[in-house]
């Protein structure tokens, strides 16, 4: 039922439980299961995030002399810059490292790059405005551990420079004073997969003890939205962070926090991880992709109401716009790559009038619908920017490191990527990665897998299962939502809503009960539908008429057949 139909697999439905299960049912043995999970023991402690300990700050490497640099600047009043980046993991870590400088006395203030006049990253350019205006200690979030020549830049100006960063860095580190990374080689940090917000935290946390203190817990908020919508894992110690940042952001929201989640329509004092994922992170992201980021890094530090519900209020606007150009630019993408495109091992599509602020998107939509790793460019005239998504078995970012001698920077995760390149590179770069993704290809799937977490009859949709799944919270990459499938189900009614009719509305019956459904952008299967259908799906709440009721998020349909 749709361009790329899914298989679905059952997650170890087939294998008998080892070990002591007390206390759990079937289903919720299944789920854990399916997260590696191996006793009730190690369940407990993973149910119960809030109460997960967290790793030393001061075993990453270099915290102990970024520490010292920072305390000799607050002391002696050095002007600081926090460089940021424009995402919501960047904004976050940014204003989150701010407060908390501020709070420890220092002269600082925030510079985020702007996408389209400077782009991702430490520019040479941006330092040097930062020391003309007597900035003397800049400090990277989320960026810089690929800045070779930057560093060098930034010395030459005078500048002191600490780089914290979570991505991959390359083969040599930057010359900055002190890197930051749990990735860089020789760095005995247990956890390897924090958020750039996460090391901006641990470096805040450092601050904080040696002056005698703890990070403000309502802070904890900036580091949930920041880790969640960079969907790194939510695994290990990432998971106590968005855990206790989630209760942060239910209990006590920052004022311009508050203001983003009422314009997002989000159930506020119970957001979950999916509400930050879909609801806040791409409207703190629209700032930076439809214009400039500044509004939303001045909603994250507002205390004023007023200015921030003008903020959230243009976040808003401009996150619709965003909408609609990323849905115009993804059909002008397949247009593009033609019929042939589901027989490509690599879809790479560049147009002049893509906007370097939706690439990223449209190349994850291509990913998604067609799942083959996609390379979306913005073409310019000299030089053109691109972005790069990928499936599970293509690491992007390695595979932009075999292409560097064509590319004028890059950098990205396994999953993503960014870089820029000379225009008339262009053609040498798509013939490159699709002889790079071919082989890699062909040892995949031709289609996505549906990795489903149990079997259930609708009778066993009830108020403990629900609680079970809430436990689960915070969901995202590595600890996935649970999915669940039905099988022969009977369609008793279906129809489009929304305002365009893009969403389709269910109620099905199983077993004797009645459960209602919602597949978004899937409105155009009502009518089309067969009488009994297997249903693959999450559990949500409506609380729409004021009377909350369990229903099914519905992820995928098919004719029943069974699985």
């Amino acid at each position: 039922m749709s361009v790329r139909d899914r298989r679905w697999v059952i997650s170890g439905s087939d294998t008998a439980p080892a070990g002591d299960w007390s206390g759990f049912g079937r289903i919720e043995v299944e789920v854990l299961r399916a997260r590696g999970i191996g006793s009730a023991e190690e369940a407990e402690a993973f149910l119960r995030p809030t109460e997960g300990r967290l790793h030393s700050a001061w075993s990453l490497s270099g915290m102990d002399s970024a520490v010292r640099r920072i305390q000799k600047a607050i002391e002696s009043l050095e002007p600081i810059a926090v460089y940021g980046d424009y995402d919501a993991d960047g904004l976050s870590a940014a204003a989150l490292l701010h407060s908390v400088l501020a709070r420890l006395g220092a002269d600082v203030e925030v510079y985020i790059p702007n996408r389209f006049d400077e782009g991702y990253g430490l520019h040479a350019a941006s330092l040097e405005r930062l020391a003309t205006a007597g900035r003397r200690l800049v400090i990277t979030v989320d960026c810089g551990v690929r800045a070779v020549a930057e560093a060098e830049a930034a010395r030459s100006l005078g500048l002191s420079l600490i780089v914290t960063d979570h991505h991959a860095p390359g083969p040599v580190l930057p010359g900055a004073d002190v890197v930051v990374n749990p990735r860089q080689a020789g760095d005995a940090y247990p956890d390897k997969n924090l958020a750039g917000v996460g090391v901006a935290f641990k470096l805040a946390e450092a601050l904080c003890e040696r002056a005698g203190g703890k990070v403000p817990a309502s802070l904890l908020a900036l580091v949930a939205v920041g880790t969640i919508a960079d969907m790194v894992l939510l695994v290990g110690e990432n998971r106590v962070l968005a855990s206790q940042g989630m209760r942060a952001l239910n209990e006590s929201p920052s004022t311009g926090l508050a203001a983003l989640i009422n314009v997002a329509r989000v159930s506020g004092g119970r957001l979950q991880a999916r509400d930050v994922a879909f609801g806040l992170a791409p409207r703190l992201n629209a700032a930076g992709r439809m214009g400039t980021p500044e509004d939303a890094l001045r909603l994250l530090l507002t205390e004023d109401p007023a200015e921030a519900a003008r903020l959230a209020g243009e976040l808003e606007s401009a996150n619709r716009r965003r909408q609609v150009q990323t849905g115009e630019a993804t059909n002008a993408a397949r247009t593009l790559l033609g019929p042939e495109i589901t027989d490509l091992s690599l879809l790479f599509a560049s147009e002049e009038s893509f906007s370097e602020g939706i690439i990223g998107l449209v190349a994850a939509k291509l990913t998604e619908e067609f799942y083959r790793p996609a390379v979306v460019v913005a073409k310019g005239g000299e030089f053109s920017k691109g972005s790069a998504r990928s499936v599970a078995g293509f690491d992007i970012t390695r595979a932009l490191d075999t292409c560097a001698e064509l590319l004028e920077r890059h950098g990205g995760h396994a999953a993503a990527a960014g870089f820029a390149v000379r225009t008339d590179r262009l053609d040498d770069l798509r013939q490159r990665l699709l002889a790079l993704a071919a082989p890699a290809m062909q040892g995949l799937e031709g289609s996505p897998v549906l990795r489903l977490d149990a079997r259930l009859s609708f009778r066993e949709i009830d108020g403990r299962l629900w609680k079970f799944v809430q436990r689960l919270e915070p969901c995202g990459s590595g600890n996935p939502e649970p999915l669940f499938a039905t099988e022969a189900t009977t369609v008793v009614s279906q129809r489009a809503v929304g305002g365009a009719g893009d969403h389709l509305k269910l109620r099905l019956e199983q077993d004797g009960r009645m459960l209602n459904g919602i597949a978004f952008r899937r409105g155009l299967l009502a009518g089309h539908l067969p009488r009994r259908v297997d249903v693959a799906y999450r559990l949500q709440r409506n609380d729409y008429w004021g009377t909350p009721e369990l229903e099914l998020g519905v992820e995928a349909l098919r004719p029943s057949e069974g699985i």
